[in-house]
Formats: structure tokens, sequence, C-alpha cells
């Protein structure tokens, strides 16, 4: 057994360094099975800024917020019995004025099922919570609930301001109290707070200058760094000491973990679950987010789960084999335009699972 993990370890490292800095600069990777890490090492640099990626350094999770945070949070509040999916703004009396919101059911936002347009620059309209949800009440007049699966960073902008109604507390807050600090976890969270050099750094702004320290995604940064589609900061570390009570159900019910990474969707040729994508079968008809989940690669096991986030970020769980890949990248460094992790993950994930699942 040994022998065979120094074996999946070398395959791992020669595969991750022959990728940098094409793919990033730099990247920190954590493989693991039955919660015992098999491989986990960073490699690569950044010379102009001086950086150096390590086993400790801290990455904008960016979409990772969705499943991480926003979806747990949903997920303990109904466990609690203070929220139930066939909610809405109306329903909670939640939003007044905002009569559009009223169609949008928690389970349409947290399954990317609501029919919200897949991005919009809120942030243009105005930069405050009013004039975000201002925005998302117009994009939701033509929505069509329950007719295609799209994927959204509207529906978690909309699900974030929901469990701060609910919970009385800004989203960052409410995670804090009810998951980071009831799990111990000190380097996961918004805002990060601990010292720029050991945060990779993302894109190299326009308007913004060097994004250091601070979230890269406008929408979430214009509102302050704290939103329910992203935002959230971690290192490998603390993704991993996540993951693994998570799947065992000590961070919600294993009711509500066996309804979040299980096939929602399929009725509508989709692969969402409620905050995470799913790899399963190829459908006849598929909506426009099937595809989202092909980062999972060719030969995982249907039924295992992840998601994906725009800076460079992934993890992928195979809750059968307890198989769990953490990959942390800042692939938007100096710019957003190389997409070469769209491949690599693929890749990467292949071969995990040739070597592993033997």
């Amino acid at each position: 057994m040994v022998e065979e993990s120094e074996d999946l370890a070398v395959k791992l490292r020669d595969h991750t360094k022959s990728n940098i800095p094409e793919v990033s600069h730099g990247m920190t990777v954590l493989v693991a099975k039955d919660k015992k890490k098999l491989f986990f090492e960073s490699h690569g640099k950044i010379d102009e800024l001086h950086f150096t990626y390590t086993n400790d350094t801290v990455y904008d999770l960016a979409s990772l917020t969705k499943p991480l945070a926003t979806s747990t949070l949903a997920f303990k509040l109904i466990d609690s019995g203070k929220l139930s999916m066939e909610d809405t703004p109306s329903s909670l009396g939640l939003f007044s004025g905002m009569d559009n919101l009223g169609k949008l059911s928690v389970k349409a936002l947290l399954s990317h099922t609501s029919g919200l347009t897949p991005s919009l620059p809120l942030y243009r309209r105005g930069k405050t919570r009013e004039a975000y949800l201002a925005g998302i009440n117009d994009a939701a007049a033509s929505a069509s609930p329950y007719t295609e699966e799209n994927y959204s960073d509207l529906n978690y902008i909309l699900m974030g301001y929901i469990i701060e109604e609910i919970t009385g507390k800004t989203l960052d807050k409410a995670w804090e109290s009810m998951v980071a600090r009831q799990l111990g976890l000190k380097h996961i969270g918004f805002l990060p707070k601990v010292a720029r050099e050991k945060i990779a750094p993302t894109e190299s702004d326009r308007s913004r200058g060097q994004v250091w320290g601070e979230v890269h995604d406008e929408n979430s940064f214009y509102s302050g760094g704290v939103a329910g589609h992203a935002g959230l900061f971690s290192d490998a570390s603390d993704i991993f000491s996540f993951a693994s009570k998570y799947i065992q159900g000590k961070i919600i019910s294993r009711s509500s973990f066996l309804k979040a990474t299980r096939p929602a969707n399929e009725y509508i040729g989709g692969s969402f679950g409620y905050g995470w994508m799913i790899n399963t079968p190829r459908p006849t008809r598929q909506s426009p987010a099937f595809d989202y989940a092909r980062f999972i690669g060719d030969i995982a096991p249907f039924g295992a789960f992840g998601h994906t986030g725009f800076t460079g970020t992934s993890i992928m769980i195979d809750p059968v084999s307890s198989v769990l890949v953490i990959i942390l990248s800042n692939r938007v460094y100096p710019s957003r335009e190389n997409v070469k992790i769209l491949r690599f993950r693929r890749t990467f994930h292949n071969l995990v699972f040739s070597s592993l699942l033997t």
C-alpha cells in the first residue's frame, strides 16, 4: 500500500509540475481516500511578485462559495426547521415590493432551475443590497422556473440574502458562527484576515489594479466582499477538514447530505443537485448547464460530485470510494483569458481514478 501511494504521488507530482506555468503559475493539490491524505503538495511561484505557493497558501475560492457556504447554511436552516425548499421570499415575508421574487423558491435557487439569467453585473446598477435585489427582481420578471437548468450567480446571491434575513446575521457572520467556529476552521471564511503575502493573487484589473487579498468577483467585491455566490477564501487543509466532516453527515444531517449531493434536475436534462455538480449519464435532452459537471473527468463513477470556481479552484468527491480531490490555483493571474485549467481538471481526475479505483 505504501508503495502504491508513492507511485501515485510520483504520477500526480509529475502531472502537476508539467502543467505549470501553462495552466497557472502555481497550485496546491490535495488527494485523499478514506480520510487519509495520499498527496498534498504545492508547486510554482510568481517571480515578479516574489510569491511562492505553499500548502498554507490561501486562495479565493470563487464559486466554491456556493456549495461550501451557501448551500450548507441553507441545509442547516432546513435541518433546524427554519427553512423549507418550497419557501419563497413572498411566503417568508421578505423583500417587500419585490413581487417578481415571489415565484423563486429555495428549491429553484439551490438547484439552478429558477430561470434567472446566468450573469448580470448588478454592481453597475448600484453597490447596495437594495440595488442588487432590484436587479434580481427585474431579471425574475421573465424567469420561468423549472423549465431548464441554467447556472446563475443570481440564484446564490438571492439565497445568501434569504439566509441573512432568517439568521439575522450577515452571511460571513452566519458562516463563522454556524459552521467555521463549530468545526474549528481558522482559514476558511470571507474577508480574509491573514497577511496578503499568504494569499494567492488573482487578476491584474484595469480599474482595481492588482487584485490581491480581496475577492476577485465584481458582484461580490462591490457588495463588500460577502455574497452567496463568491467571497469565500481558504487553504486546502480547511477545505479537506470541512469535506471530511461533510460527507460523514457531521455538518448537515445525513438526509440533507443525500438531498444536496444527488441529481435534482434529471427531469429537464440537468446534472446539478442542491449546490453541487453531479456526475450523471448524458441524457437525450440536456439543459444548458449539464456539461458543468464534466470537470469531474471521463472515468469517475456516476454519483461523484463537486464544484468549480472561476479563479481556478475545484473540489471533487466520490462518496462511494471516499476519494476526494482539491485543486486550488489562481489561473486568473494575471488575466482571466487563460482557460487551460478546464482540461487540467479532467486529466488530473482521470489520473486519480485510474490509479485508485483498481
